[in-house]
């Protein structure tokens, strides 16, 4: 179910950046072409596949882990696309719920219509982008934590860009991811800075009680099954989490998300 799902939402999905769908030969001629490519990265991610998800029997089995290299050589050549490290967890989320090439169409639509791919692109402005967002909305919904973050050194980028790369795929359980992304592929890539707003409001008393390298560990690892906040924490607490910020659109929303990117947009220099 989930999988017919995921591929209704990504082929519907239109780009909020140009507002156009980007329309993707998806035939099965096109996807043997693309596989059939001459690729400078399938060196890198050849060397990515085992360490994506080394837990995960179903992905590390011979059939599977072929499977998953196929994804990364589409999705690095689709229109030169390129690959970061870090993109076969996304094949590999998708792999998991779908088929092998559904998994790679999926994968393009989320670079061609979501916008995904300025996450990794050159300077990835797209990455900075949302650091920014979620820095702002930090301060916004939860004024004392962000002021901790600041006064103890820590700044986004040191602990979100995984988070935000890998939309969570190994920042939090593998049972929780699915239900995350049912969420983010509905709404779009602005959902992201919302869940990460929604994971730190969730820890906010014990994060304020930590200095910088407490901090940096507890928010790199502290979100993984074992942790202490996943015992006392479950998946539908985030997702409340975030349904609360959602009703309130101007403050931390999704009208907020877009005024914070147009900020941005307009402080920044195009080049960078």
């Amino acid at each position: 179910m989930r999988a017919a799902v995921w591929w209704r939402l990504v082929c519907c999905y239109a780009s909020t950046t140009d507002g156009v769908d980007h329309v993707v030969n998806m035939s099965p001629e096109a996807y043997q072409t693309l596989l059939n490519k001459e690729n400078e990265a399938a060196q890198q991610f050849t060397r990515d596949l085992p360490r994506t998800f080394p837990d995960c029997p179903f992905l590390q089995h011979p059939k599977r882990q072929q499977s998953l290299h196929n994804i990364c050589q589409v999705i690095s050549v689709y229109n030169d696309f390129g690959y970061c490290s870090g993109m076969s967890f996304i094949g590999g989320t998708l792999l998991l719920h779908m088929e092998e090439q559904n998994a790679a169409w999926a994968f393009v639509k989320l670079c061609a219509n979501y916008g995904m791919y300025a996450f990794f692109q050159q300077h990835m402005k797209g990455l900075k982008k949302a650091l920014f967002v979620c820095q702002k909305l930090l301060d916004r919904q939860c004024h004392r934590l962000a002021t901790h973050l600041v006064q103890e050194g820590v700044s986004f980028d040191m602990f979100a860009t995984r988070m935000i790369q890998l939309l969570f795929s190994y920042t939090v359980p593998r049972t929780w991811v699915p239900r995350i992304w049912d969420i983010i592929l509905h709404r779009g890539l602005w959902a992201i800075h919302l869940f990460v707003i929604a994971l730190l409001q969730l820890r906010t008393d014990d994060l304020l009680a930590m200095s910088f390298e407490d901090l940096i560990a507890s928010l790199m690892q502290g979100w993984q099954a074992d942790s202490d906040f996943v015992q006392h924490h479950s998946c539908q607490a985030v997702i409340n989490a975030f349904i609360k910020l959602e009703r309130k659109p101007h403050k931390c929303g999704k009208a907020a998300v877009v005024a914070l990117e147009q900020q941005y947009d307009a402080s920044t220099p195009a080049n960078e």
